[in-house]
């Protein structure tokens, strides 16, 4: 199956300026990531990212989130209780979504069970 992922675009009123007037948490050039030496039934899945307007990062820090245990739409949250509003992934996981015949959706982009 040969899949094409274009430049998702992200809405103006998730732009960074308007994450921080908001108090929201901003992740962009983002990906999953999870332990490779958990089993399949019991792993949980990571996010790794460049974050905006976290109180406890510089801006364009790159951060690793706790595990995700909720999602909708752009919108995630962590087992720490953080929200993120997700930017733009990162080039290399589109690559990888695209070898692993993953369709990468830019308005649910996380698909959660």
């Amino acid at each position: 199956m040969i899949m094409q992922i274009h430049h998702i675009q992200v809405d103006d009123n998730l732009s960074h300026r308007n994450i921080h007037m908001s108090d929201k948490i901003f992740l962009d050039n983002w990906s999953t990531t999870s332990n490779p030496y958990q089993a399949p039934e019991i792993r949980k899945t990571y996010l790794q990212g460049e974050v905006f307007g976290h109180p406890n990062f510089q801006e364009g820090d790159k951060v690793y989130t706790s595990h995700i245990v909720q999602s909708e739409g752009r919108w995630i949250k962590t087992s720490s209780g953080s929200e993120y509003i997700l930017g733009q992934p990162h080039p290399n996981y589109i690559t990888w979504c695209e070898d692993h015949n993953i369709t990468l959706n830019p308005d649910n982009p996380i698909i959660w069970r």
